[in-house]
């Protein structure tokens, strides 16, 4: 099997995997990592952000985002969300530039969410249940 039948087998698996994930999560199935930055070009600090899709007015009191070393699977930063999906269904979680502040604008809720550059993995979870997972990087 060549290699890029066998990343899309993985990808496709890991998808279906997720699908069911969220079906199983209740009040906040659908809601998914939709976008990340995570190496910004020049310093980090206050630049990168993590923006979740969902169904406006969701809560998201109580999720966590994780960032999870692609190494040796060690959870080295766990990130609380607090707040509602607005009517956009866009919810941005911008990197804390110091001070409550961040260059990324109209940022929902300010955190320190400088994850590493990877190989790596962000998830975004409710108690032990797993809503999304989005991973980024080489992992050979």
């Amino acid at each position: 099997m060549s290699r890029e039948r066998t990343l899309l087998l993985r990808i496709t698996t890991g998808l279906t995997g997720c699908a069911c994930m969220l079906t199983a999560a209740g009040g906040n199935a659908g809601t998914v990592i939709s976008e990340v930055l995570y190496d910004a070009a020049g310093a980090d600090s206050g630049s990168v952000f993590v923006e979740l899709y969902g169904a406006p007015g969701t809560v998201l009191d109580g999720l966590l985002l994780e960032g999870v070393n692609g190494a040796d699977g060690s959870v080295y930063r766990t990130v609380p969300l607090a707040g509602n999906i607005p009517s956009s269904g866009v919810f941005v979680i911008a990197d804390d530039a110091g001070g409550g502040s961040t260059l990324v604008a109209d940022a929902d809720l300010v955190a320190d969410v400088d994850f590493q550059n990877g190989p790596d993995y962000i998830v975004l979870r409710d108690g032990d249940v797993v809503l999304d997972a989005v991973g980024y990087g080489d992992f050979t």
